[in-house]
């Protein structure tokens, strides 16, 4: 009687432990088979709710990224309070595209989108890569934050954008593509976020 009641109480351990896809064996065909298959029950439907809270998750983190949810809410989001607020001293870098309007009137809208998504993800990397994030993408125009700590990071995100932008429009003339130009702007100071 205790054998399949031990072999339980094992399951529901490493499933507490975070192993959601273990099943208990229990499969007598009395109570403790009958808790046993309510158990592995109730562990398909944690770990289906656990799988969609982590794809949610990840979803919402392609808006908004982590480094920022961790300088507002550095005790986690489900903490955050209507109205809460944090004043931080940050470096701002803002760029956007030199002529992006005449360029877009004398561009598809299909290369228009190519532009965008190969010239965005190449400044994105450049930024992250000094220690910022992007907080948001206004059209062409890019709006990224460096914290206290890596406002060195802001500058040399600047440069290497610069370099970016060379070999992209290396790559450009190389297709046939018109070259273009970015201005970059930078900020310190304190800030509400």
């Amino acid at each position: 009687f205790t054998a399949p009641v031990r072999a339980l109480e094992q399951s529901v351990s490493r499933m507490a432990a975070g192993d959601l896809a273990h099943r208990s064996s229990a499969a007598s065909a009395n109570e403790i088979g009958a808790l046993g298959a309510a158990v592995n029950r109730m562990a398909g439907a944690l770990d289906k709710s656990f799988t969609r809270l982590r794809l949610t998750l990840a979803s919402f983190e392609r808006f908004v990224p982590r480094k920022f949810l961790h300088v507002v809410a550095p005790e986690g989001i489900e903490n955050i309070q209507v109205g809460a607020r944090a004043d931080r001293t940050i470096t701002i870098l803002f760029s956007d595209i030199r002529g992006y309007t005449s360029l877009s009137e004398t561009s598809t809208p299909e290369q228009m989108f190519h532009l965008l998504n190969e010239y965005l993800p190449e400044m994105g990397e450049a930024i992250d890569r000094n220690g910022g994030f992007v907080d948001k993408y206004i059209g062409d125009a890019i709006m990224a934050l460096f914290d206290d700590v890596h406002t060195d990071g802001a500058l040399a995100a600047a440069r290497e954008m610069r370099e970016r932008l060379a070999s992209l429009n290396e790559r450009r003339v190389a297709r046939g593509e018109v070259p273009f130009d970015i201005g970059i702007g930078l900020h310190r100071g304190t800030v509400v976020m």
